[in-house]
Order: C-alpha cells, then sequence, then structure tokens
C-alpha cells in the first residue's frame, strides 16, 4: 500500500484482504499495539524497522502456502520500498504497489475529522507532520520494478 496519511491505504486494504482472501498486516496497528497512540516520533523510529522485520518474519509461512499478504506500511521513499520490494522478490514472491493517489486537502480533512474521533484505532496526524511526509514522499513508479496500480480518490 502506498500513499500519503489520510489517503485511504488503510480502508483499501481492507477492502484487498476480503476480495483477494489474503491475510493484511497494519504495521500502525502493531506499532499501536507496542507503544500506544501517543508516542513520539523517536519512539517511532526507534521500532518501526524492528516491527516491519518481525512482520516480515510472521508472513513468509503465509508466503510459503501460496497466501497473499498485504503489507500496509507507509512507505513513502523510493529507498525504503526499494528494501520490501527486494526482500519479497529475493523470497520468489510477486510484489504489487497500491498507490492511493488524493488531493492533499482531502487527505488533511479526513486527517482532521479521525483525529478528532475519540476511540480511532489509527495514530493522530497533524496538519504539520502531514505536510512533512508529503515533501518526503516519492510517488511510486513501475521503473521501481513493480506493478502500480493507481487508485485515484478524490
Amino acid at each position: 500500500m502506498c500513499g500519503l496519511p489520510g489517503s485511504g491505504k488503510s480502508d483499501y486494504a481492507k477492502t484487498l484482504e476480503k476480495e483477494k482472501e489474503a491475510v493484511l498486516f497494519s504495521l500502525d496497528e502493531w506499532m499501536i499495539a507496542l507503544l500506544g497512540k501517543d508516542h513520539s516520533i523517536e519512539q517511532f523510529k526507534r521500532f518501526v524497522l524492528p516491527c516491519q522485520d518481525l512482520i516480515w518474519k510472521v508472513s513468509l509461512p503465509l508466503l510459503d502456502r501460496n497466501i497473499d499478504v498485504i503489507f500496509d506500511f507507509a512507505i513513502y521513499s523510493r529507498k525504503g520500498r526499494k528494501l520490501l520490494l527486494d526482500l519479497i522478490k529475493s523470497y520468489g514472491a510477486e510484489a504489487v504497489i497500491y498507490w492511493l493517489n488524493m488531493p492533499h486537502s482531502a487527505c488533511k480533512e479526513r486527517l482532521s475529522d479521525r483525529n478528532r474521533l475519540t476511540g480511532s484505532s489509527d495514530f493522530s496526524v497533524t496538519e504539520e507532520r502531514f505536510d512533512e511526509l508529503a515533501n518526503r514522499f516519492d510517488p511510486p513508479s513501475e521503473e521501481e520494478g513493480v506493478q502500480v496500480i493507481f487508485i485515484e480518490n478524490t
């Protein structure tokens, strides 16, 4: 899954999970279980790679049984995606990137609504944090050696 916060990645991943009878691994869910919703950026940075590594290891028996796996990891950089794509390819599995593209204004509106929900299972993302991530975002392309399915959200 690829897209900015608020673009609908997690919702779309849940739809794909049902359609493809796949197993969904949401990094946000794992990180919230580990750190809680109100953790620092420093804590996130410290635990995100070990958490992704653990999810990868847990997914391997599923891949061995030809069960589709969906990684809902908001990886914003081409370099970060390359690491995951190289792992997938080295394991002999096929990767597809689903890119949810939504205008920044719509993402910010959705995030504002989500941040107000007291029972939300998602992280709060401030407008400033969104802008930081948007500035670092590398749109995916098939030049990365993988099929990219473009999902236009408006």
